[in-house]
Protein backbone atom coordinates (compact mmCIF):
# COMPACT_ATOMS: atom_id res chain seq x y z
CA UNK A 1 0.00 0.00 0.00
CA UNK A 2 2.57 2.47 0.90
CA UNK A 3 4.61 1.59 -2.76
CA UNK A 4 0.75 2.91 -4.38
CA UNK A 5 0.91 6.13 -1.93
CA UNK A 6 -1.70 4.61 0.26
CA UNK A 7 -2.00 5.59 4.00
CA UNK A 8 -5.03 3.67 5.79
CA UNK A 9 -5.69 5.41 9.39
CA UNK A 10 -7.98 4.14 12.28
CA UNK A 11 -10.34 6.53 14.57
CA UNK A 12 -11.82 4.78 17.22
CA UNK A 13 -15.06 7.14 17.67
CA UNK A 14 -16.49 5.81 20.97
CA UNK A 15 -19.07 3.50 22.28
CA UNK A 16 -22.69 3.34 20.37
CA UNK A 17 -25.98 1.71 20.62
CA UNK A 18 -26.75 0.06 17.55
CA UNK A 19 -30.16 -1.62 18.21
CA UNK A 20 -29.49 -4.10 21.03
CA UNK A 21 -25.80 -4.27 20.60
CA UNK A 22 -23.26 -1.88 22.56
CA UNK A 23 -20.81 -1.05 19.71
CA UNK A 24 -17.91 0.85 18.98
CA UNK A 25 -17.75 3.32 16.42
CA UNK A 26 -14.55 3.41 14.45
CA UNK A 27 -13.71 5.16 11.11
CA UNK A 28 -11.16 3.87 8.36
CA UNK A 29 -10.33 6.61 6.57
CA UNK A 30 -7.76 5.97 3.00
CA UNK A 31 -5.97 8.23 1.55
CA UNK A 32 -4.09 7.55 -2.06
CA UNK A 33 -1.62 9.81 -3.92
CA UNK A 34 0.39 9.15 -6.07
CA UNK A 35 1.13 10.31 -10.07
CA UNK A 36 -2.34 8.91 -11.37
CA UNK A 37 -4.54 8.86 -7.78
CA UNK A 38 -5.79 11.58 -5.69
CA UNK A 39 -8.15 10.75 -3.83
CA UNK A 40 -9.50 10.14 -0.19
CA UNK A 41 -12.56 7.41 1.41
CA UNK A 42 -14.11 6.88 4.26
CA UNK A 43 -15.73 3.89 5.93
CA UNK A 44 -17.84 4.03 8.94
CA UNK A 45 -18.01 0.84 10.97
CA UNK A 46 -19.71 -0.21 14.21
CA UNK A 47 -18.64 -3.49 15.48
CA UNK A 48 -19.92 -5.13 19.10
CA UNK A 49 -17.92 -7.96 21.26
CA UNK A 50 -21.69 -8.94 22.31
CA UNK A 51 -21.54 -11.75 19.93
CA UNK A 52 -17.91 -12.80 20.09
CA UNK A 53 -15.44 -12.06 17.74
CA UNK A 54 -15.09 -12.97 14.12
CA UNK A 55 -12.51 -13.73 11.23
CA UNK A 56 -13.86 -11.18 9.13
CA UNK A 57 -14.53 -7.53 8.89
CA UNK A 58 -17.35 -6.47 6.41
CA UNK A 59 -17.28 -3.22 5.71
CA UNK A 60 -19.43 -2.63 2.52
CA UNK A 61 -20.47 -3.59 -0.91
CA UNK A 62 -18.30 -7.30 -1.25
CA UNK A 63 -15.50 -5.72 0.32
CA UNK A 64 -14.01 -7.20 3.44
CA UNK A 65 -11.20 -7.61 5.36
CA UNK A 66 -9.86 -11.08 6.48
CA UNK A 67 -7.64 -11.52 9.89
CA UNK A 68 -4.05 -11.04 8.92
CA UNK A 69 -4.63 -8.56 6.33
CA UNK A 70 -2.87 -4.99 6.69
CA UNK A 71 -6.16 -2.89 7.47
CA UNK A 72 -7.53 -5.84 10.01
CA UNK A 73 -4.71 -5.92 11.84
CA UNK A 74 -5.10 -2.12 12.09
CA UNK A 75 -8.66 -2.37 13.09
CA UNK A 76 -7.83 -4.88 16.25
CA UNK A 77 -5.29 -2.76 17.24
CA UNK A 78 -7.45 0.25 17.59
CA UNK A 79 -9.76 -2.04 19.57
CA UNK A 80 -12.15 -3.40 16.51
CA UNK A 81 -11.98 -7.05 17.57
CA UNK A 82 -15.85 -7.42 17.39
CA UNK A 83 -18.41 -8.81 14.87
CA UNK A 84 -19.44 -5.22 12.60
CA UNK A 85 -23.00 -5.00 12.98
CA UNK A 86 -23.00 -2.07 10.66
CA UNK A 87 -21.33 -0.08 8.29
CA UNK A 88 -21.89 3.06 6.00
CA UNK A 89 -19.81 4.44 2.90
CA UNK A 90 -20.41 7.45 1.40
CA UNK A 91 -21.88 6.70 -2.52
CA UNK A 92 -19.06 8.51 -4.62
CA UNK A 93 -21.72 9.14 -7.23
CA UNK A 94 -24.90 10.56 -5.41
CA UNK A 95 -22.84 11.62 -2.25
CA UNK A 96 -25.38 9.99 -0.20
CA UNK A 97 -24.47 6.88 2.37
CA UNK A 98 -24.76 3.24 1.66
CA UNK A 99 -26.05 1.63 5.08
CA UNK A 100 -26.14 -1.71 5.80
CA UNK A 101 -26.90 -3.38 9.63
CA UNK A 102 -26.87 -6.47 11.22
CA UNK A 103 -30.23 -7.91 11.01
CA UNK A 104 -30.09 -11.27 12.45
CA UNK A 105 -27.35 -13.38 14.46
CA UNK A 106 -27.05 -17.19 14.68
CA UNK A 107 -24.29 -18.63 16.09
CA UNK A 108 -22.99 -22.28 15.40
CA UNK A 109 -21.25 -24.31 13.06
CA UNK A 110 -22.27 -24.03 9.17
CA UNK A 111 -23.11 -27.45 7.95
CA UNK A 112 -20.57 -28.14 4.67
CA UNK A 113 -23.42 -29.10 2.48
CA UNK A 114 -24.29 -25.37 2.86
CA UNK A 115 -21.10 -24.67 0.62
CA UNK A 116 -21.04 -26.36 -3.44
CA UNK A 117 -18.04 -25.71 -5.24
CA UNK A 118 -18.91 -23.83 -8.52
CA UNK A 119 -19.59 -25.46 -12.18
CA UNK A 120 -16.33 -26.92 -13.49
CA UNK A 121 -14.41 -26.86 -10.02
CA UNK A 122 -13.66 -30.06 -7.70
CA UNK A 123 -13.71 -29.81 -3.92
CA UNK A 124 -10.65 -30.48 -2.45
CA UNK A 125 -10.76 -32.22 1.29
CA UNK A 126 -7.86 -32.95 3.59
Amino acid sequence: MKKMGTEVTIQNLGPEKIGNYNCTHFVINTVTKNKSLNYETRKDIWTTKDLGTGNVYYVGHYLYYPKGSQIAGKLTQAGADGIVVRWQVLDPSTKKPNVCNLVRYQPGPVPASDFSAPSGYTAFRH
